[in-house]
């Protein structure tokens, strides 16, 4: 390795540990210097280098002749300019999450991974992969339960108020909200797909590896219908081989599972498709394959049912026919499901950018766009949540964001858990909402379950 790189490396290091431990207030310089310093990033003497990078990263906000200089030929002053917007940015976002934060529970989590968070009352509900089912209180993260299920929990659970319903290895269990305590359980072990209540129908559904949706009595757990979505599987489309996509020893691969109330709308991840159903006896009401795998969930409206592919379009249905209305083109595959209000649409991609579109036309309203690392928008894996007038979603590499929901512009951005990723979608009583988090690896982050506060 050169010798210059090698110090670079040692310093860039250094630099930003400094920068974010730095208890100083942030600095405002005159346009000038800013460019001057910048300009200082290519100086062939490493004091100057070195001194730029360091006052650079003193700045109150990331100046645009900084942005422009990761964009430069030269490898080294990249390099120093990321490293000066990287301790800018965290600064800015540690600040705000220590105004916005409320609590964040780690202990439980060491070595047992928390999934997707849900709300029942006021108690945050994650299900683990070591096999917990853990209640905390919403308002000070104080543990108030743990079911010890002994399997792993991965998809997010669902409630009626009275019971909560999750699915595992060992099929369909229902435990009481007020203490975790089991109620009954539905032994299928193909049952380890996406569940979903509908508490008018006292039902429970799930989705089976077994190519069965099937509907549990709610009280009881007993099995009212099945429906099979693998008799009538279309081919696969070009490059998205459902036999890759499935799990080992599987016949199907449901992924989500969402409902208007009548309806029940399940994505099947290996067939490309959403499959419409009844909810009150399973009877098939239609299906809609798109060109790429679907993982995400559907989100209905009176008229149309909206989701996203990994065909990287984001699609609306009619919902009485499930014939297509419109699709959306993205610059990268659809993850997760969008989020409605009255006239909009939104939705995240593996693009990096937040869009919302038009209901009737899938015209675009605004897009947002997550900060960018080594030239790329950080992904996205997120439902987004609206919430008086904000849109709230989190983007795979480690931050949170919240944007107007009229306009798309940034309210705020903070990073809950340093050198942590979020692949989750966020859960909310109204006064917090509630992300998990997952290490980068065995050196960077930590899984966890965070609570921060509505703004």
């Amino acid at each position: 390795m050169p010798m210059r790189l090698f110090f670079l490396g040692v310093l860039l290091a250094c630099a930003t540990a400094l920068g974010v431990a730095d208890e100083k207030p942030a600095v405002k310089l005159n346009p000038a210097v800013v460019r001057k310093l910048v300009e200082q990033l290519a100086s062939d003497d490493f004091a100057t280098r070195d001194g730029a990078t360091q006052e650079l990263s003193k700045l109150e906000e990331v100046p645009e002749a900084l942005r422009e200089a990761t964009k430069s030929n030269d490898l080294e002053v990249r390099k120093r300019a990321q490293t000066a917007i990287d301790v800018i940015t965290a600064r800015a976002e540690d600040k705000v999450f220590k105004a916005l934060g409320r609590w964040t529970q780690i202990d439980d989590f060491k070595s047992n991974h928390p999934n997707d968070a849900i709300v029942v009352e006021d108690k945050v509900i994650v299900g683990t992969d070591q096999g917990q089912l853990r209640a905390y209180r919403c308002e000070d993260g104080k543990s108030i339960w743990v079911h010890h299920h002994g399997v792993r929990i991965f998809h997010s659970a669902c409630s009626d108020g009275q019971r909560i319903y999750f699915s595992s290895a060992k099929g369909v269990t229902a435990v009481k909200v007020e203490d975790g305590t089991e109620v009954w359980s539905f032994g299928l072990a193909c049952c380890d797909g996406p569940t979903f209540v509908l508490p008018k129908q006292g039902a429970v559904f799930v989705g089976g590896n077994d190519g069965k949706l099937y509907a549990l009595d709610a009280k009881t757990g007993k099995q009212t219908w099945a429906s099979d979505f693998i008799a009538d599987a279309p081919p696969d489309p070009p490059d998205y081989s459902g036999e890759r996509a499935r799990m080992t020893n599987t016949k199907a691969r449901p992924s989500a599972l969402a409902s208007d109330g009548e309806r029940l709308f399940l994505s099947v991840f290996d067939q490309c498709r959403i499959v419409a159903v009844n909810a009150t006896d399973g009877k098939r009401l239609w299906s809609f394959q798109s060109r790429g795998w679907v993982y995400g969930s559907a989100v209905a409206t009176e008229k149309h049912v909206f989701f996203g592919s990994q065909d990287e379009s984001f699609y609306c249905l009619d919902k009485q026919t499930g014939k297509k209305v419109w699709s959306y083109k993205t610059k990268g595959r659809i993850e997760s499901g969008g989020a409605v209000d009255d006239k909009f649409v939104y939705f995240g991609s593996c693009d990096g950018g937040v869009y919302c579109l038009n209901q009737s036309d899938g015209k675009e309203r605004w897009r947002f766009a997550t900060d960018q690392r080594d030239g790329r928008n950080s992904a996205i894996y997120s439902v987004p949540l609206l919430h008086q007038g904000g849109v709230y979603f989190a983007a795979g590499e480690g931050k949170a964001y919240t944007v107007n929901q009229g306009t798309g512009e940034l309210k705020w951005k903070l990073r809950p858990s340093k050198g942590s990723e979020l692949y989750c979608s966020p859960a909310t009583n109204g006064v917090n909402f509630f992300l998990v988090t997952r290490a980068q690896d065995k050196e960077h982050g930590e899984p966890s379950l965070v609570a921060i506060g509505l703004k």
